[in-house]
């Protein structure tokens, strides 16, 4: 069996060099095969490119084929997933020995994220010899999410001048004399109150829900609704969400349609809830402290982060 393997591949080089003689004895030179030059300001010297989305990769590849120019491919894939390609032949009655693909512009999209964009790209020859594949990488990174810090909201007042009320979009908060006291639609803005009762303790509740025996909010044109689904975070595990990404998987795992409450009760400090407004938006809100009860001054801290890039 040995003999049988030696003499075969004796065969296969006495083939070979018998190919690369003319019948006048002397050897055939062949053209040497395509090469691919990347040509980009964007991708790195490992011809990777990684952005964020709303990013693009641009690019040009440029063929050399002294054999004259066939065809060139390229695969596009994502995570190995072939997702498209595309295939450019020279013109017919044309002998060019280059050519150039691009340039070519890529837009990063959010599905993206976390995911390896590759392009697999080849060229061949009239002499049906391929170069050697040049591969591009684009790697899609999550944008830091947006954080709302220090977010006070005071116990109610008499006098209705506490800051009671909040804006989750605009970073805002309201008196009720605030909303009140002006002809401009204040309420549509607003998403969340904050009291403090004798049964139901720090409590943080939508417009759509809160209480008219603490303050009475009827005359509102618009009272939203904000739902909240309680989710369990270890501190370390809250810290760890830094991004968009890690928001969305959060606010992901939850239902607000089976298990989202318009009021949450008895809140306590490490309390942390992912939420959707009326207006779509969604992210987590974490309780940071509460200082009092429901005297002029006690208030409850929030910490949001929203499901949204920071500026």
């Amino acid at each position: 069996m040995k003999n049988l393997f030696r003499n075969l591949l004796l065969l296969t080089v006495v083939g070979s060099l018998v190919g690369l003689y003319s019948c006048d004895g002397d050897p055939e030179t062949l053209a040497g095969v395509p090469t691919l030059t990347l040509q980009s300001t964007d991708f790195d010297a490992s011809n990777t490119f990684t952005g964020q989305p709303g990013s693009s990769a641009s690019f040009s590849i440029v063929v050399d084929a002294p054999g004259v120019f066939n065809t060139f491919s390229a695969d596009i894939l994502l995570d190995g997933v072939s997702i498209g390609d595309t295939i450019h032949s020279r013109e017919s009655g044309t002998t060019p020995t280059s050519y150039t693909f691009g340039p070519v512009s890529i837009d990063l999209e959010q599905a993206f994220v976390g995911k390896t964009l590759t392009i697999e790209a080849t060229a061949t020859d009239d002499l049906n010899q391929t170069s050697e594949v040049l591969t591009l990488t684009i790697l899609t990174t999550s944008p830091d999410a947006k954080v709302q810090t220090a977010v006070l909201l005071y116990a109610p007042t008499l006098d209705k001048t506490s800051q009671s009320f909040y804006s989750i979009a605009t970073n805002t908060t309201y008196s009720l004399g605030d909303v009140n006291g002006t002809t401009t639609p204040v309420s549509a803005d607003i998403d969340l109150g904050y009291y403090y009762g004798g049964n139901n303790l720090a409590t943080l509740a939508s417009p759509s829900v809160y209480p008219a025996t603490v303050y009475d909010i009827s005359a509102w044109g618009t009272k939203n609704e904000t739902l909240m689904v309680a989710v369990t975070l270890t501190a370390e595990q809250y810290l760890a969400i830094t991004t968009v990404a890690d928001v969305d998987a959060v606010v992901s795992s939850v239902n607000f349609g089976v298990d989202g409450v318009a009021i949450e009760k008895s809140l306590a400090a490490g309390n942390t809830f992912a939420f959707k407004t009326s207006a779509g938006l969604t992210g987590l809100v974490n309780v940071k402290a509460i200082t009092g009860t429901f005297n002029q001054g006690d208030n409850i801290e929030l910490e949001f982060i929203l499901n949204q890039a920071a500026l």
